[in-house]
């Protein structure tokens, strides 16, 4: 990820769209903020645990996500989420509840007994790309867990995409873990990029036999377009901020422990 932020033309530019699109759509511009940047990181899903790895395993991260047992336990942090919000709610704000979720996970990491953890966790608090993808793969488990609990998501996007994975992801896999094999940057770079123009694809076809509703259709039409219209530029740009904020957020619930732990 660019982590070069916009400059204030940009901004501007950036912020005139928005408003335009939240006029057409008759929604507030945070309502248009959040859906384009939920629909960005939905539409980059991949589609097992152990593609997002980054300095810390994907499994790694999803386990700690989840909680764990054992010598070095972790509380599972979706259910710390849902002893504020309930299913329905959650499901209203997945990209804040996906924020939350992710600086739980830090706190819950860095409360553990494990200070080879600690240790891997503070590194990539201080990494953008680790942040993004953690982020990616919150928004991702909240997904499957709403799913799991038969919700309708909001985002049709990440609704149907979560589902097209869970139902089709073998006719795409081959390449992408080939290329995590080799371990060749170039080859996982274009195995991604294959991975994503094969999953836009397998989704279309996906919901062409659902035969899903009108008003369903309506939303996931509104939702590419707004990411389309505000760029996966633009958005990468703008999902710093919220990776900056998530930082912040961190380090002020665990300074003080951060410096006695380790």
């Amino acid at each position: 990820m660019d982590t070069q932020m916009v400059n204030n033309n940009d901004f501007n530019n950036f912020k005139s769209l928005i408003e335009a699109l939240a006029i057409s759509y008759e929604k507030k511009p945070q309502e248009i903020f959040k859906i384009g940047v939920l629909t960005h990181l939905s539409n980059q899903i991949l589609p097992n645990y152990k593609h997002y790895k980054h300095i810390i395993s994907g499994i790694t991260q999803a386990r700690i996500i989840k909680g764990r047992s054992g010598k070095y336990s972790i509380v599972n942090n979706i259910d710390l989420i849902e002893r504020n919000y309930d299913l329905d709610s959650i499901n209203e704000n997945i990209l804040d509840r996906a924020m939350d979720l992710v600086v739980t996970t830090f706190d819950s990491v860095y409360e553990s007994n494990s200070i080879k953890m600690k240790k891997a966790y503070s590194v990539a608090l201080n990494d953008p790309e680790f942040l993004y993808i953690n982020l990616s793969l919150s928004v991702k488990i909240l997904g499957e867990h709403l799913r799991n609990n038969n919700i309708d998501l909001s985002n049709k996007t990440l609704h149907y995409m979560t589902d097209a994975i869970k139902n089709e992801k073998k006719k795409l896999v081959k390449n992408i873990i080939d290329a995590y094999i080799t371990g060749i940057e170039t080859d996982v770079t274009l195995a991604k990029r294959e991975y994503h123009n094969g999953m836009n694809e397998l989704l279309n076809n996906y919901l062409s036999k659902l035969n899903i509703s009108v008003h369903d259709a309506n939303i996931f039409g509104m939702e590419q377009n707004i990411a389309r219209r505000l760029s996966q530029t633009c958005l990468d740009d703008f999902i710093l901020g919220l990776l900056i904020e998530m930082k912040e957020r961190v380090l002020e619930n665990n300074q003080l422990q951060r410096q006695l732990s380790f």
